[in-house]
Protein backbone atom coordinates (compact mmCIF):
# COMPACT_ATOMS: atom_id res chain seq x y z
CA UNK A 1 0.00 0.00 0.00
CA UNK A 2 2.79 2.44 0.89
CA UNK A 3 4.56 1.91 -2.43
CA UNK A 4 1.38 2.27 -4.47
CA UNK A 5 0.25 5.41 -2.67
CA UNK A 6 3.74 6.95 -2.74
CA UNK A 7 3.88 6.57 -6.53
CA UNK A 8 0.18 7.43 -6.91
CA UNK A 9 -0.17 4.42 -9.19
CA UNK A 10 -3.96 4.54 -9.16
CA UNK A 11 -3.75 7.80 -11.15
CA UNK A 12 -0.53 7.13 -13.03
CA UNK A 13 -1.26 6.63 -16.75
CA UNK A 14 2.40 6.08 -17.64
CA UNK A 15 2.52 2.74 -15.76
CA UNK A 16 0.76 0.09 -17.84
CA UNK A 17 1.51 -3.08 -15.88
CA UNK A 18 2.44 -4.27 -12.41
CA UNK A 19 4.58 -7.32 -11.66
CA UNK A 20 3.31 -9.05 -8.53
CA UNK A 21 6.28 -11.36 -7.97
CA UNK A 22 9.89 -11.72 -9.02
CA UNK A 23 10.97 -15.34 -9.45
CA UNK A 24 8.43 -16.63 -6.90
CA UNK A 25 9.39 -19.93 -5.32
CA UNK A 26 8.67 -21.91 -2.18
CA UNK A 27 12.32 -22.55 -1.39
CA UNK A 28 14.18 -25.48 0.10
CA UNK A 29 12.79 -27.86 2.68
CA UNK A 30 13.58 -25.64 5.67
CA UNK A 31 11.84 -22.68 3.97
CA UNK A 32 8.85 -24.75 2.84
CA UNK A 33 8.06 -25.68 6.45
CA UNK A 34 6.31 -22.32 6.71
CA UNK A 35 3.62 -23.71 4.38
CA UNK A 36 3.04 -26.94 6.33
CA UNK A 37 -0.09 -25.63 8.14
CA UNK A 38 -1.62 -24.64 4.78
CA UNK A 39 -0.65 -28.06 3.34
CA UNK A 40 -2.38 -29.85 6.20
CA UNK A 41 -5.52 -27.75 5.79
CA UNK A 42 -5.52 -28.42 2.03
CA UNK A 43 -5.24 -32.18 2.59
CA UNK A 44 -8.26 -32.16 4.90
CA UNK A 45 -10.20 -30.00 2.45
CA UNK A 46 -9.39 -32.31 -0.47
CA UNK A 47 -9.45 -35.74 1.16
CA UNK A 48 -11.40 -35.35 4.39
CA UNK A 49 -8.73 -36.88 6.65
CA UNK A 50 -5.02 -37.59 6.55
CA UNK A 51 -5.79 -41.32 6.61
CA UNK A 52 -8.01 -41.03 3.54
CA UNK A 53 -5.29 -39.05 1.77
CA UNK A 54 -2.74 -41.76 2.55
CA UNK A 55 -5.07 -44.47 1.27
CA UNK A 56 -5.61 -42.65 -2.02
CA UNK A 57 -1.91 -41.78 -2.44
CA UNK A 58 -0.84 -45.30 -1.54
CA UNK A 59 1.84 -44.23 0.93
CA UNK A 60 2.19 -42.52 4.33
CA UNK A 61 2.29 -38.75 4.38
CA UNK A 62 5.58 -37.16 5.37
CA UNK A 63 5.82 -36.41 9.06
CA UNK A 64 8.20 -34.65 11.41
CA UNK A 65 7.81 -35.24 15.15
CA UNK A 66 4.33 -36.61 14.53
CA UNK A 67 3.15 -33.63 12.44
CA UNK A 68 2.31 -33.92 8.72
CA UNK A 69 4.81 -31.96 6.63
CA UNK A 70 5.62 -31.33 3.01
CA UNK A 71 8.11 -33.43 1.00
CA UNK A 72 11.85 -33.37 1.78
CA UNK A 73 14.30 -32.08 -0.81
CA UNK A 74 15.58 -35.61 -1.45
CA UNK A 75 12.21 -36.73 -2.84
CA UNK A 76 11.71 -33.59 -4.90
CA UNK A 77 15.04 -34.28 -6.62
CA UNK A 78 13.92 -37.70 -7.88
CA UNK A 79 12.06 -38.15 -11.16
CA UNK A 80 10.11 -41.25 -10.16
CA UNK A 81 9.45 -43.63 -7.31
CA UNK A 82 6.86 -44.45 -4.63
CA UNK A 83 6.66 -40.79 -3.64
CA UNK A 84 5.49 -39.49 -7.01
CA UNK A 85 1.72 -39.40 -6.32
CA UNK A 86 2.19 -37.57 -3.02
CA UNK A 87 4.62 -35.11 -4.64
CA UNK A 88 2.10 -34.48 -7.42
CA UNK A 89 -0.52 -33.73 -4.75
CA UNK A 90 1.88 -31.29 -3.08
CA UNK A 91 2.40 -29.53 -6.41
CA UNK A 92 -1.37 -29.22 -6.79
CA UNK A 93 -1.51 -27.72 -3.31
CA UNK A 94 1.23 -25.22 -4.20
CA UNK A 95 -0.53 -24.18 -7.42
CA UNK A 96 -3.80 -23.67 -5.57
CA UNK A 97 -2.24 -21.85 -2.61
CA UNK A 98 -0.27 -19.43 -4.80
CA UNK A 99 -3.25 -18.83 -7.09
CA UNK A 100 -5.35 -17.80 -4.09
CA UNK A 101 -2.62 -15.40 -2.96
CA UNK A 102 -2.49 -13.84 -6.44
CA UNK A 103 -6.24 -13.38 -6.18
CA UNK A 104 -5.88 -11.67 -2.80
CA UNK A 105 -3.32 -9.24 -4.21
CA UNK A 106 -5.37 -8.61 -7.34
CA UNK A 107 -8.44 -7.69 -5.29
CA UNK A 108 -6.33 -5.53 -2.98
CA UNK A 109 -4.97 -3.56 -5.95
CA UNK A 110 -8.46 -3.09 -7.34
CA UNK A 111 -9.56 -1.79 -3.96
CA UNK A 112 -6.86 0.88 -4.16
CA UNK A 113 -8.11 1.94 -7.58
CA UNK A 114 -5.22 0.49 -9.63
CA UNK A 115 -6.26 -0.19 -13.22
CA UNK A 116 -2.95 -1.56 -14.49
CA UNK A 117 -2.61 -5.01 -16.02
CA UNK A 118 -0.92 -7.43 -13.62
CA UNK A 119 1.35 -10.41 -14.04
CA UNK A 120 4.13 -12.27 -12.21
CA UNK A 121 7.50 -13.52 -13.41
CA UNK A 122 7.69 -17.29 -12.96
CA UNK A 123 10.73 -19.51 -13.00
CA UNK A 124 13.76 -19.46 -10.74
CA UNK A 125 17.22 -19.33 -12.28
CA UNK A 126 15.76 -20.12 -15.69
CA UNK A 127 12.60 -20.97 -17.54
CA UNK A 128 11.90 -23.76 -15.12
CA UNK A 129 13.52 -26.41 -17.29
CA UNK A 130 17.07 -25.32 -16.50
CA UNK A 131 16.67 -25.13 -12.74
CA UNK A 132 18.90 -27.50 -10.81
CA UNK A 133 18.26 -27.08 -7.07
CA UNK A 134 15.04 -27.86 -5.15
CA UNK A 135 13.92 -24.27 -4.76
CA UNK A 136 10.44 -25.28 -5.98
CA UNK A 137 9.68 -22.50 -8.51
CA UNK A 138 6.04 -21.53 -8.94
CA UNK A 139 4.41 -23.11 -11.97
CA UNK A 140 2.96 -20.93 -14.72
CA UNK A 141 -0.46 -22.49 -14.09
CA UNK A 142 -0.65 -20.76 -10.71
CA UNK A 143 -1.30 -17.41 -12.35
CA UNK A 144 -3.83 -18.67 -14.89
CA UNK A 145 -6.96 -17.28 -13.21
CA UNK A 146 -5.91 -13.94 -11.75
CA UNK A 147 -3.11 -12.60 -14.00
CA UNK A 148 -3.76 -10.69 -17.22
CA UNK A 149 -0.83 -12.27 -19.04
CA UNK A 150 1.61 -15.06 -18.21
CA UNK A 151 5.34 -14.42 -17.85
CA UNK A 152 7.86 -17.26 -18.07
CA UNK A 153 11.46 -16.30 -17.36
CA UNK A 154 14.09 -16.84 -20.05
CA UNK A 155 17.13 -16.47 -17.80
CA UNK A 156 19.63 -19.24 -18.51
CA UNK A 157 18.58 -19.79 -22.14
CA UNK A 158 21.87 -19.16 -23.88
CA UNK A 159 21.47 -20.35 -27.44
CA UNK A 160 21.29 -24.16 -27.19
CA UNK A 161 18.86 -25.16 -29.97
CA UNK A 162 17.20 -28.03 -28.08
CA UNK A 163 16.62 -25.95 -24.97
CA UNK A 164 15.24 -23.08 -27.03
CA UNK A 165 12.82 -25.45 -28.74
CA UNK A 166 11.71 -26.81 -25.39
CA UNK A 167 11.26 -23.27 -24.08
CA UNK A 168 9.02 -22.52 -27.04
CA UNK A 169 6.64 -25.19 -25.84
CA UNK A 170 6.48 -23.36 -22.51
CA UNK A 171 4.75 -20.56 -24.43
CA UNK A 172 2.14 -23.04 -25.59
CA UNK A 173 1.91 -24.52 -22.08
CA UNK A 174 1.31 -21.08 -20.56
CA UNK A 175 -1.39 -20.29 -23.11
CA UNK A 176 -3.00 -23.68 -22.56
CA UNK A 177 -3.23 -23.52 -18.77
CA UNK A 178 -4.48 -19.92 -18.83
CA UNK A 179 -7.22 -20.29 -21.42
CA UNK A 180 -5.31 -18.48 -24.15
CA UNK A 181 -3.98 -15.47 -22.25
CA UNK A 182 -1.02 -13.61 -23.82
CA UNK A 183 2.46 -14.88 -22.94
CA UNK A 184 5.30 -12.39 -22.40
CA UNK A 185 8.85 -13.67 -21.82
CA UNK A 186 10.89 -11.81 -19.21
CA UNK A 187 14.50 -11.46 -18.08
CA UNK A 188 16.94 -12.73 -20.64
CA UNK A 189 20.38 -11.55 -21.63
CA UNK A 190 24.09 -12.17 -21.54
CA UNK A 191 27.00 -10.07 -20.32
CA UNK A 192 29.33 -8.46 -22.85
CA UNK A 193 32.09 -8.06 -20.26
CA UNK A 194 33.77 -5.06 -18.73
CA UNK A 195 35.31 -3.83 -21.99
CA UNK A 196 33.13 -5.20 -24.79
CA UNK A 197 34.59 -5.50 -28.25
CA UNK A 198 32.91 -6.13 -31.57
CA UNK A 199 32.91 -9.92 -31.06
CA UNK A 200 31.29 -9.62 -27.61
CA UNK A 201 28.56 -7.37 -28.96
CA UNK A 202 27.97 -9.69 -31.94
CA UNK A 203 27.67 -12.70 -29.61
CA UNK A 204 25.10 -10.86 -27.50
CA UNK A 205 23.11 -9.89 -30.59
CA UNK A 206 23.19 -13.49 -31.85
CA UNK A 207 21.70 -14.75 -28.59
CA UNK A 208 18.97 -12.12 -28.74
CA UNK A 209 18.22 -13.10 -32.32
CA UNK A 210 17.87 -16.79 -31.40
CA UNK A 211 15.60 -15.97 -28.46
CA UNK A 212 13.40 -13.66 -30.50
CA UNK A 213 13.05 -16.26 -33.22
CA UNK A 214 11.73 -18.61 -30.52
CA UNK A 215 9.35 -15.93 -29.24
CA UNK A 216 7.90 -15.42 -32.73
CA UNK A 217 7.80 -19.14 -33.57
CA UNK A 218 5.98 -19.98 -30.36
CA UNK A 219 3.58 -17.03 -30.83
CA UNK A 220 4.54 -15.12 -27.70
CA UNK A 221 2.96 -11.70 -27.31
CA UNK A 222 6.15 -9.87 -26.32
CA UNK A 223 9.29 -9.82 -24.20
CA UNK A 224 11.33 -7.72 -21.77
CA UNK A 225 15.11 -8.16 -21.69
CA UNK A 226 17.43 -7.85 -18.69
CA UNK A 227 18.51 -5.28 -18.84
CA UNK A 228 18.44 -2.09 -20.95
CA UNK A 229 21.12 0.45 -19.90
CA UNK A 230 24.71 -0.49 -20.70
CA UNK A 231 27.69 -0.13 -18.41
CA UNK A 232 29.62 -2.31 -15.98
CA UNK A 233 27.61 -3.23 -12.89
CA UNK A 234 30.22 -3.60 -10.17
CA UNK A 235 28.14 -5.64 -7.72
CA UNK A 236 27.04 -8.24 -10.28
CA UNK A 237 30.21 -7.93 -12.38
CA UNK A 238 28.29 -7.86 -15.64
CA UNK A 239 27.10 -5.60 -18.44
CA UNK A 240 23.91 -6.86 -20.06
CA UNK A 241 22.73 -3.58 -21.53
CA UNK A 242 21.27 -3.33 -25.01
CA UNK A 243 22.41 0.29 -25.34
CA UNK A 244 25.83 1.81 -24.82
CA UNK A 245 26.33 3.97 -21.72
CA UNK A 246 25.99 7.06 -23.96
CA UNK A 247 22.56 5.92 -25.19
CA UNK A 248 23.45 4.54 -28.63
CA UNK A 249 21.86 1.22 -29.54
CA UNK A 250 24.05 -1.84 -29.38
CA UNK A 251 23.55 -4.58 -32.00
CA UNK A 252 21.38 -6.49 -29.48
CA UNK A 253 19.18 -3.41 -29.16
CA UNK A 254 18.79 -3.30 -32.94
CA UNK A 255 17.69 -6.95 -32.83
CA UNK A 256 15.08 -6.11 -30.20
CA UNK A 257 13.72 -3.17 -32.18
CA UNK A 258 13.48 -5.32 -35.30
CA UNK A 259 11.73 -8.02 -33.31
CA UNK A 260 9.12 -5.54 -32.15
CA UNK A 261 8.22 -4.77 -35.76
CA UNK A 262 8.23 -8.43 -36.82
CA UNK A 263 5.99 -9.39 -33.93
CA UNK A 264 3.28 -7.11 -35.31
CA UNK A 265 3.20 -8.62 -38.78
CA UNK A 266 4.50 -12.22 -38.76
CA UNK A 267 2.34 -15.25 -38.16
CA UNK A 268 4.52 -18.30 -37.56
CA UNK A 269 3.16 -21.74 -36.84
CA UNK A 270 4.65 -23.29 -33.69
CA UNK A 271 6.59 -26.52 -33.93
CA UNK A 272 4.30 -29.55 -34.39
CA UNK A 273 2.73 -31.04 -31.29
CA UNK A 274 2.84 -34.57 -32.63
CA UNK A 275 4.71 -36.84 -30.23
CA UNK A 276 4.61 -34.41 -27.34
CA UNK A 277 2.31 -33.99 -24.37
CA UNK A 278 2.12 -31.54 -21.49
CA UNK A 279 2.55 -33.37 -18.21
CA UNK A 280 2.37 -31.27 -15.03
CA UNK A 281 3.46 -34.31 -13.01
CA UNK A 282 6.25 -35.51 -15.30
CA UNK A 283 8.96 -34.34 -12.95
CA UNK A 284 9.16 -34.65 -9.18
CA UNK A 285 10.58 -31.16 -8.71
CA UNK A 286 7.52 -29.43 -10.11
CA UNK A 287 9.12 -27.68 -13.06
CA UNK A 288 7.09 -25.44 -15.30
CA UNK A 289 5.74 -27.43 -18.21
CA UNK A 290 8.05 -30.40 -18.70
CA UNK A 291 7.48 -32.16 -22.00
CA UNK A 292 7.36 -35.89 -22.64
CA UNK A 293 8.39 -37.15 -26.04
Amino acid sequence: RRLIEQADLARQPAVATLELAWEPHLGRETERRAYDPAWRAWLVDQYGTFEQAEEIMGRPLWRREGEVTGPPDAELELDDGPHRVAVAAYRRFADDWVSRRYGDVRRFLAGLGCRQLVSARSGFGGSGNTWGDPYFPIDLASGAVHLDFICPEAWGLNGDADRLAEAGFLTAYARGVSGGKPVVWLEYGTSVGARPGALDLARQASLYSDLHQMFIRSQAAGSFAWWYPGGWRTEERSDMGVVFPDGRWRPAGDVMRGFGQRLRREQSAPLPWRGRASNRSAHARGLSGLWDE
